[in-house]
């Protein structure tokens, strides 16, 4: 499943980020900064990491915009 999944991602032009510590995550701008500052836009995101790491590093404020809907 991970073999095909990442032949899908490099055949559609995505790009896997490996040994990358993610620092923040900007939904409402759909990008990603790594803990050594370099910035990363992205269409969709697949997180293959743990979901606490997740949750935070995902900015606070674009979540409740998001779920109030003043996501502009």
């Amino acid at each position: 499943m991970a073999e095909a999944m990442t032949n899908f991602i490099m055949r559609s032009s995505g790009e896997i980020l490996t040994d990358t510590s993610v620092s923040r995550v900007d939904t409402n701008n759909k990008q990603l900064y790594s803990a050594g500052g370099d910035c990363y836009n992205y269409k969709k995101l697949v997180w293959a990491a743990d979901q606490k790491t997740f949750y935070a590093a995902v900015a606070a404020d674009a979540i409740h915009k998001k779920m109030k809907g003043t996501d502009t």
